[in-house]
């Protein structure tokens, strides 16, 4: 029943979840460098505009400068404008981001997202099938050491305790036996 629920239930809704999320991450970061494209294009935009108006001066005092026979090398153009897109690393190999970065996981496979130490800390696909394989064999070894503990107890509570009418007579009845061979005198005087 559980290898049913896990390859027709479990496994589904994970890949199902999976995908949402990849589509998801690279959706927010595509719009992310989306805007800063946009940003970065307005600006450089001014910058083409400003610059427009700076070749058309220079293009003047050149022109008059001429005229007048005085050297004029013009007004520098401004440079254009680039932005830096948001640059989002993968731990596929596993490490230690550092705190505050933006990073993505489970980019070639399963990766397990902790601290330690205080840190963010990436386990590679490798280190996660080491990791789960560990927890099932000590699950495992667990799990059979739990039944024989409950096999020991049942043993236990099916046992009766206590003294029976009967136990207590054929205790008397040693105890004289073996009080009156070693004292020669009887144990009970009635």
């Amino acid at each position: 029943m559980s290898e049913w629920f896990r390859k027709y239930v479990t496994e589904p809704i994970g890949g199902f979840f999976e995908k949402l999320w990849s589509g998801v991450r690279s959706g927010v970061v595509g719009a992310m460098n989306g805007i800063i494209g946009a940003i970065e294009k307005g600006l450089n935009w001014l910058v083409y505009g400003i610059n427009n108006i700076i070749g058309g001066f220079n293009r003047v005092v050149s022109w008059a400068a001429g005229i007048i026979e005085v050297d004029w090398e013009g007004v520098d153009l401004l440079p254009e404008v680039t932005l830096n897109k948001i640059p989002i690393s993968g731990y596929y190999m596993g490490g230690f981001p550092t705190v505050g970065d933006l990073f993505y996981a489970n980019e070639r496979g399963a990766e397990l997202i902790a601290t330690k130490n205080g840190r963010p800390a990436v386990a590679s696909n490798g280190e996660v099938t080491g990791i789960t394989s560990a927890i099932y064999s000590t699950a495992m070894e667990e799990k059979e050491l739990m039944r024989e503990q409950n096999q020991i107890l049942r043993a236990i509570l099916e046992k009766e305790f206590g003294i029976s009418k009967n136990d207590i007579g054929r205790a008397a009845r040693d105890y004289a036996r073996e009080y009156t061979e070693r004292t020669k005198k009887p144990a009970y005087t009635f």
